[in-house]
C-alpha cells in the first residue's frame, strides 16, 4: 500500500508544472520544512532546564521517600542552619519553624500517623504535588490528602533545599 502524498507536496508538484507549461521561473519547495534552527545559545539553555527539571524531580523523589518512610532526621537535614521550614500538617495555619522546632513537629505528627504511600502526581518549577495516603495510629480509615512540597535552590545554585510542606484536603 502505497502513502498519500500530503496536500502541500501535490500544491508544490502543481505548482512546479505550471512553472514549466507557462515558462514563468520555477519555485522549488520542499515537502517536509526542516526543524526550525536555534543558536547554541538557546540549545545550551534548553539543555540546562531539561537538567533542572530531572534534578528537580530526583530531589523531590528523594523527599517523598523520606517522609514516606517517615524519617525526620533525614527530612530536616535538607534544611539549611539558618533557615526556616514552612508546615501546615493537618490544620489551617501555615507555620514558618526553624530547625528544632520543625523536627519536633513533624517527629509528632508521624508519631500519630502511619504513612502507607507518598506517590508524586505533578511537578512544575520546585513544587511537587503528591498523592498521600495514612491512617492515624490505631484506626483502620486510610485517609487520602495532597502533599505539597517546596524546594528551594541552595545559595551556591548547585542543590535543592526544603522549603515548605504542605498537607491538603483533597
Amino acid at each position: 500500500m502505497t502513502e498519500r502524498p500530503s496536500r502541500r507536496v501535490v500544491l508544490a508538484v502543481a505548482l512546479a508544472v505550471a512553472g514549466l507549461l507557462t515558462g514563468a521561473p520555477q519555485a522549488t519547495a520542499q515537502a517536509d520544512d526542516p526543524a526550525p534552527k536555534i543558536s547554541p545559545k538557546e540549545a545550551a539553555a534548553k539543555a540546562a532546564a531539561k537538567a533542572e527539571k530531572a534534578a528537580v524531580r530526583k530531589v523531590l523523589d528523594a523527599v517523598a521517600l523520606d517522609f514516606q518512610g517517615e524519617r525526620t532526621a533525614k527530612l530536616i537535614a535538607r534544611v539549611p542552619e539558618t533557615a526556616t521550614l514552612t508546615l501546615t500538617l493537618g490544620t489551617a495555619n501555615r507555620v514558618r519553624l526553624k530547625r528544632a522546632a520543625a523536627k519536633q513537629v513533624l517527629q509528632t505528627w508521624f508519631d500519630a500517623k502511619e504513612v502507607r504511600r507518598v506517590g508524586l502526581t505533578k511537578h512544575k518549577g520546585l513544587v511537587g504535588i503528591f498523592d498521600l495516603r495514612y491512617r492515624a495510629k490505631g484506626k483502620d480509615a486510610v485517609k487520602t490528602r495532597k502533599l505539597a512540597i517546596e524546594l528551594r535552590k541552595s545559595e551556591d545554585g548547585k542543590s535543592f533545599l526544603l522549603q515548605r510542606i504542605e498537607l491538603h484536603r483533597t
